[in-house]
């Protein structure tokens, strides 16, 4: 199995920035939505990472913030504060949220942010509902890898996510109650640890590949900043969901008992069964496009549209003006790119 670079740069890990590091609480992943030719960047992490304690919060998230720390092409990971109210939250019993970039209605190419960072585009075929799953054959057994951090190490001089193993275990068919009350989810073996809820779970693919042991080029589905033209290649994974944590219990009763007392004390008889929890992709994409997520996009829409001068009545003017050598027609596809990746980075006035 190979995981490309694209696929760990785009992770990001939240937890708190210490006087000897950073702590990592958790991990996110920045994704891409396509609307109207429009391109939408989000952070996509579980809602239990920041807004912890959800049902005792009825009227909306905690005060406070995570810090979220992206690898940076200068060495050192930028670290940024996100309020807990930045986010936007899947309906409750569905651990998911999405925090729009400020740049999305850039292009990919346009994205802003400073640093080695990979953009999984969720309209690019690198998403795998669990409804398409039979399409692809998926069943019980196959491999499955997860990207993310491990708390003990998160990297000092960047972030370094680490790859899991493991195999779905159970198919979606009913919601668990503690932990996906409203979905189906995917229970895989994956011998996970602490640091890894929010992390992107992919399928690992079967492909065929060349003496060099490359894989074919054929079709792209993910976009990295620092290489915006390069040829797609068929990646050998698919992200099927996103890690929510793993199942642990006490199991004092299966250890020896030596007729005195147990050979194991209870904190050694708690231990991770290998089981966890993973919320298929089908969730992500009905908070994508849900109402509220959607209104966002075509508010964000309309407002570039009206930074970038463009006129549904001056068409032909406009046309005629571009042919001319004049101003750019904003009814053309690349010079409307260009107008709103302007409007886009322009500040706003009194800024």
């Amino acid at each position: 199995m190979q995981v490309t670079d694209e696929v760990l740069n785009c992770t990001a890990f939240l937890g708190t920035k210490t006087r000897r590091g950073f702590a990592a609480a958790g991990t996110a992943f920045f994704i891409c939505y396509e609307q109207d030719d429009f391109v939408f960047v989000y952070l996509v992490t579980t809602a239990h990472l920041m807004w912890p304690g959800r049902s005792r919060h009825e009227k909306g998230p905690p005060a406070g913030y995570l810090d979220l720390r992206v690898n940076s092409q200068t060495g050192v990971p930028s670290i940024e504060k996100i309020e807990h109210s930045e986010w936007l939250y899947a309906e409750r019993g569905i651990d998911l949220a999405i925090r729009p970039e400020m740049a999305s209605i850039a292009s990919v190419s346009e994205f802003p942010m400073e640093g080695d960072v990979g953009v999984l585009n969720m309209n690019g075929g690198i998403a795998l509902r669990s409804t398409d799953a039979g399409k692809k054959g998926l069943t019980i057994g196959d491999e499955i890898f997860v990207v993310g951090a491990f708390v003990p190490h998160v990297g000092e001089s960047k972030n370094i996510p680490i790859v899991r193993t493991g195999n779905i275990a159970a198919m979606p068919h009913e919601p668990i109650p503690f932990s996906s009350p409203r979905v189906p989810p995917y229970l895989v073996e994956t011998r996970s640890i602490g640091g890894l809820s929010g992390s992107p779970v992919f399928l690992n693919l079967q492909t065929q590949r060349l003496p060099t042991g490359k894989p074919k080029a054929l079709q792209s589905a993910v976009t990295n900043q620092k290489n915006i033209t390069r040829k797609a290649q068929l990646l050998p994974h698919m992200i099927i969901g996103i890690m929510l944590g793993a199942h642990e219990g006490l199991y004092e009763q299966d250890f020896v008992n030596d007729g005195k007392r147990r050979k194991a004390s209870i904190k050694d008889a708690q231990f991770n069964s290998g089981i966890s929890v993973v919320l298929p992709v089908d969730a992500l994409f009905t908070l994508l496009e849900s109402e509220p997520v959607k209104e966002k996009r075509d508010k964000d829409i309309e407002a570039a549209r009206k930074a970038s001068g463009f006129r549904p009545t001056s068409a032909s003017s406009s046309n005629e003006s571009n042919q001319k050598g004049g101003t750019l027609n904003p009814y053309h596809k690349e010079d409307f790119t260009s107008l709103l990746s302007a409007a886009a980075r322009a500040k706003p006035k009194g800024a």
